[in-house]
């Protein structure tokens, strides 16, 4: 899935943030996949979101391969009304709350460099990435809106399964909110996913079976 949105009347959703994978530069193997990509995103009253991804990369049984470079995107709307994010990364780890090594760098965006380049992986491997943005929420006369870019277009492997639960402050109200994703390749609209207002703080979206440079 690629864009999403949130908001006191509206909630709208895509899956897309830059996730790229990283270990030697050639094409991904036949066998590598994201087997899962699952994103929680809460949202604060003071207008910042707290985002939690995990990440279930399979490498496959051969190959080089390092770790996984994320990038995501701080720039955000058109040139008349650009949003440039501050993100503050608080912990990248494996699943049991392991730290893994990264580097942090990149100019409009943040690349995460996350693996030891002195150590080979195979097979599957999850990494978990907490991070804080501020000033996520764009304000209009009757909503708010959370424009969130999900998964990402960039992988070259296919993803089996994204999911991503948004959880509202307490003061949202079921009635006011709204939820829709899009999904494909960069600036598609398709709408390959589901997207469900589950209760007065919390949305649910997901999308499966996404190819090679769809989000």
């Amino acid at each position: 899935m690629r864009n999403w949105l949130v908001g006191r009347s509206l909630l709208t959703a895509a899956m897309a943030v830059v996730f790229v994978v990283l270990a030697v530069p050639t094409e991904a193997s036949a066998t590598e996949r994201i087997r899962a990509f699952v994103v929680d995103l809460e949202v604060h009253e003071d207008t910042s979101v707290t985002v939690v991804e995990q990440i279930t990369y399979d490498f496959g049984p051969t190959g080089e391969h390092h770790g996984i470079i994320r990038e995501i995107p701080l720039l955000y709307g058109t040139d008349d009304n650009q949003v440039t994010l501050d993100l503050t990364v608080q912990s990248v780890t494996d699943e049991n709350g392991v730290p893994r090594p990264y580097t942090d760098t990149g100019y409009g965006y943040r690349q995460l460099k996350i693996g030891d380049p002195d150590v080979e992986v195979l097979n599957e491997h999850t990494y978990v990435i907490t991070y804080v943005v501020d000033r996520a929420i764009t304000g209009f006369d009757d909503y708010d809106e959370l424009f969130w870019n999900v998964t990402g277009t960039g992988w070259s492997v296919p993803i089996d399964t994204a999911v991503a639960r948004v959880t509202l402050p307490e003061a949202a109200n079921e009635a006011t909110n709204s939820a829709t994703c899009f999904t494909g390749a960069l600036f598609s609209k398709e709408k390959e996913c589901t997207a469900v207002v589950l209760d007065d703080r919390t949305a649910l979206f997901e999308a499966t079976g996404l190819s090679a440079y769809e989000g």
